[in-house]
């Protein structure tokens, strides 16, 4: 298993942009897949990640009218928030993903609100898709077809509600978005995204061996870049021990939320490359509620 953290052509017909999310480089990567007959984009960013991403477009000497499909794993700003710029530029393209994340692509209201308060200068607004043709629900374990390639939308609830990973099969290219978590490159390890308000511990664990039916031989990530072997799906098998080890320490800190984001800090903080420095031990306080708030029998 290696890692692929270098933006560019990874394989015939798949490609990884940087995104520049968080006005940063190196902690937002999208996917491109050229297929024979249509082209989808894997995830949009934020709403300031649109250029970067046509840009990266370009320099792949992609067609425009030839994306057919933003793929939108969920309805968090930091991935659906390009979808609307994008739209504008991919003339002949439509937003996808699962309901929810559609009626959130339709009226952002409430998804604004909260990034705004989480995220604070970080949470980019989105724009709304006023024209629903240009947006597009696609049921769980629905197939996008591009031609050559396929693509299954795979329903991967637990970080969010509507969370979907995409599977390319004639590649054995896996996204998963956020539903693994947060990737460092030189570490090979994963952080999970136990954020507020929707992180839910079973789902997600749930989700995790769910993708351990699909044989990938490469996973990619949003937060950044992705792990390319036979082996590849390993890094599944460390999400899923990862996320057991930090119910452990939640347990072990009698669910005090300053104690377990200090003990996460300090064993976990180290690895995580992605998000601004300034960023990164405010984003583990927001993780530790999270796992809190998300843990079974959290509400009992």
């Amino acid at each position: 298993m290696r890692a692929l953290a270098k933006p560019g052509r990874l394989f015939r017909g798949v490609y990884m942009i940087d995104a520049a999310g968080y006005r940063s480089q190196k902690t937002t990567s999208i996917f491109v897949l050229e297929g024979s007959r249509r082209t989808a984009i894997l995830d949009t960013g934020s709403k300031s990640s649109a250029e970067p991403i046509l840009r990266g477009l370009r320099e792949m000497k992609g067609d425009p009218d030839h994306v057919g499909y933003l793929l939108v794993s969920h309805r968090h700003t930091d991935h659906a928030g390009g979808a609307a710029p994008l739209l504008r530029g991919l003339p002949k393209s439509a937003a996808c993903g699962h309901p929810y994340t559609i009626d959130a692509l339709g009226d952002p209201a409430k998804i604004n609100a909260a990034a705004a308060a989480m995220f604070g200068e970080y949470g980019e607004p989105m724009e709304p898709i006023t024209n629903p043709s240009r947006l597009l629900a696609l049921e769980p374990g629905q197939v996008v077809d591009l031609g050559d390639l396929e693509v299954e939308a795979i329903h991967t609830p637990g970080h969010t509600s509507d969370h979907y990973c995409f599977y390319e099969k004639k590649n054995k290219f896996l996204f998963c978005g956020d539903a693994a978590g947060l990737l460092s490159p030189t570490t090979l390890s994963t952080t999970p995204t136990t954020f507020l308000p929707s992180f839910k511990y079973e789902p997600y664990i749930s989700s995790l061996r769910k993708l351990l039916r699909y044989d990938p031989e490469t996973v990619a990530f949003a937060h950044f870049g992705a792990v390319s072997g036979e082996d590849a799906g390993q890094i599944i098998h460390k999400s899923i021990a990862t996320l057991e080890e930090w119910r452990e320490i939640a347990e072990r800190e009698q669910r005090d939320p300053d104690a377990l984001s200090e003990k996460l800090w300090m064993e976990h903080g180290p690895r995580l490359e992605v998000f601004p420095i300034e960023f990164r031990r405010l984003a583990f306080g927001m993780l530790a509620m999270g796992l809190l708030n998300g843990l079974p029998g959290a509400g009992d």
